[in-house]
């Protein structure tokens, strides 16, 4: 009897250790976000603990701060946050369990093989051969016509359309090229292989069966009513600017890449889903772990970039890496103390988002926040995650709240800012050009991009562009103004503390008809809307050229060849015979 009273009184004590660790852990978690809160300015925060690698898990979330209108709602564990790009994991898993299910597709069929010649790029040989890893691992070589998800100029069906109107910055599968856009063909492939839409699929496939219920999907009208929810904060002057959630309408367009909105809570049960995989629905597994493991596969290497955003933080610009290596499908695969990760995250305006896994550790945090990008963004995020995983992984992080002020300054250093176009273009007072300023106005097309309008009103000249309202300024260089974001919806895209700090500027140059007596206007290029070059827009633009029959394409190429071989033959007999 005493040797079982000794073995109950060790386990009670045993118990009793664990619970007071956690105690000591979460009052330690408590002072640090308290801090990081006060030295990155995050209105609100919430974060998430998961950890199976003991018999008895742990589980840890926690919300602080202010959310709402006017900033004086109490933030909770049920707050919902958006995600932006960390939504790219719920479509592959979503993918996941198609591609299992269904015998006739894998991660490297074609997807002509299933929504057919609907989906048409530039080039037959990336129509042709396109495929699931290509697109979750943004292999595709296509830019991210970053505008677009921005100010919405169509609606989200006319993007997968205009994709073959894009011309590709990179090779095929030859290196990362940050895109999120081509996420858009995803939409007819779900239809096609199950008759439903992404978020249907999302919600009946993985959110309901694991019994997250504050799921919330940006670009409804109802949004800016939802109760609950972090609202995006900027900073306008030093001072906090609360947007409306209809200021991430754009979103929709990218929705599969972009679009969910949930709590701290929820996401527990997301990161523990992703560990452990043993939810069952109706008795069957929802989805095999071994199937889910592919998806943190490595694909595609991130390259060697200077740009935290893209490598992550490394030795000897942080005391211990964390370190961003290759795109695996939805995630980005690295390491972190020795350790192999998966994680995903996302950048919106006015909120920031980070997961890391640890899926050999079977360990994982998660934060989200509201308040600045960018460059103080990334390290706020990455920071946060790093003191949770040290946490977990009981080891002694390189900072604490005593200096972690210090280190996120140094880290925000880090960041590479884009490269600045038109430095040598200045805003002046008056506008000074040599044609009429009536010559600007009207409509400007691009088959891709959509419709711009410039118009003229009185003496001040503007341009709409999709929800986007731009002033348009004059500057030193004739024919050559720029942009700045006007109206209540959109204005932070240029005004927005972040904004000026980059200083990277909207301008738009018009260009004559070529030729032209009467040096009419042809067409505007703006750069800023596209961070791999300028986007051109047209009064009578010609129709891109894109492969649309491999067929017609090749006996074009054919018939060519063999009329010139008939030519030269014939020139060669008439020049002898006749000699």
């Amino acid at each position: 009897m005493d040797r079982h009273i000794a073995i109950a009184l060790t386990l009670l004590t045993l118990v009793v250790m664990g619970s007071t660790q956690s105690i000591m852990d979460e009052t330690r978690i408590d002072n640090f976000m308290r801090k990081m809160q006060q030295c990155a300015d995050l209105p609100a925060l919430s974060i998430a603990l998961v950890d199976l690698a003991d018999k008895t898990s742990y589980n840890y979330t926690a919300a602080y701060g202010i959310i709402g209108p006017k900033l004086m709602e109490r933030a909770d564990t049920d707050t919902r946050f958006c995600l932006g790009g960390a939504t790219e994991a719920f479509t592959a898993v979503l993918l996941a369990m198609l591609v299992h299910e269904n015998e006739n597709i894998t991660w490297s069929t074609p997807l002509q093989n299933i929504v057919g010649h609907r989906l048409a790029l530039s080039e037959m040989y990336r129509s042709r051969n396109l495929n699931l890893k290509d697109v979750l691992a943004q292999r595709t070589g296509y830019p991210n016509m970053d505008i677009v998800s921005v100010v919405s100029p169509y609606k989200p069906n006319r993007l997968s359309r205009n994709l073959r109107y894009v011309q590709p910055v990179a090779g095929f599968r030859e290196e990362f090229v940050p895109n999120q856009v081509m996420y858009s063909l995803l939409e007819e492939v779900l239809y096609d292989l199950t008759q439903a839409d992404w978020e249907d699929l999302i919600k009946n496939r993985i959110l309901r069966p694991l019994k997250m219920n504050s799921i919330m999907f940006l670009g409804h009208t109802h949004d800016d009513q939802a109760q609950n929810v972090a609202q995006p904060v900027v900073f306008h002057k030093g001072k906090r600017q609360v947007l409306r959630m209809s200021s991430l309408n754009g979103l929709k367009l990218i929705r599969q890449a972009a679009g969910i909105c949930l709590s701290a809570k929820d996401m527990t049960t997301w990161l523990r889903f992703l560990l452990d995989g043993k939810e069952k629905v109706d008795g069957e597994t929802l989805v095999d772990m071994k199937v889910l493991e592919e998806t943190f596969d490595g694909v595609q290497s991130r390259g060697h970039s200077d740009d935290p955003q893209i490598s992550g933080y490394r030795q000897p610009d942080v005391e211990v890496s964390y370190a961003r290596e290759q795109n695996g499908l939805g995630w980005i695969t690295g390491h972190y103390r020795g350790h192999r990760f998966v994680s995903q995250d996302g950048s919106i305006p006015g909120i920031q988002t980070l997961a890391t896994i640890l899926p050999d550790q079977k360990k994982a945090v998660f934060t989200s926040f509201t308040g600045k990008g960018r460059g103080q963004g990334l390290a706020a995020k990455t920071l946060i995650n790093e003191y949770l995983l040290d946490i977990l992984l009981k080891e002694r992080s390189w900072f604490d709240e005593r200096n972690v002020c210090h280190v996120m300054e140094k880290m925000k250093m880090l960041h590479v800012e884009p490269k600045k176009e038109h430095e040598n273009v200045k805003m002046i007072s008056k506008y000074q050009g040599s044609r009429p300023t009536e010559d600007y106005v009207g409509y400007y097309r691009s088959y891709a991009y959509g419709t711009i309008h410039v118009k003229l009103n009185e003496t001040e000249m503007f341009l709409e562009y999709g929800n986007a309202h731009y002033k348009m300024f004059a500057t030193n260089m004739n024919d050559t103004f720029q942009l700045i974001a006007a109206g209540n919806l959109l204005w932070f895209t240029t005004n927005s503390d972040s904004s000026v700090d980059s200083d990277v500027k909207i301008i738009a140059v018009f260009h004559e008809i070529s030729r032209d007596p009467a040096h009419r206007i042809s067409d505007v290029s703006i750069s800023g809307f596209e961070k791999t070059g300028d986007v051109t827009f047209s009064r009578n633009p010609a129709p891109p050229r894109y492969e649309t029959s491999p067929e017609c394409h090749c006996g074009a190429s054919v018939m060519t060849s063999a009329v010139s071989v008939l030519i030269s033959f014939l020139f060669v007999f008439i020049t002898v015979f006749f000699r």
